[in-house]
């Protein structure tokens, strides 16, 4: 079986074929984890896993359009 990590989704991303919102902790698989923390897409943490809150959830900041 495969190592597991919990994961804070910092942008919204798809994490094991789910759709994953900011504020969200997950478990993911140790591949899946390393990709989206190296994407800068999530950070770990030791939070419990599940959904954030509407009041939990950061604000995903809109990256500027580039020329």
């Amino acid at each position: 079986m495969a190592a597991k990590m919990k994961i804070e989704i910092l942008k919204r991303t798809v994490c094991g074929g789910e759709p994953v919102a900011p504020g969200d902790v997950v478990n993911a698989s140790e591949k899946d984890a390393k990709f989206l923390i190296n994407m800068k897409k999530a950070e770990t943490t030791t939070r419990r896993v599940g959904k954030a809150k509407a009041g939990e959830k950061p604000k995903e900041e809109d990256e500027p359009a580039g020329d």
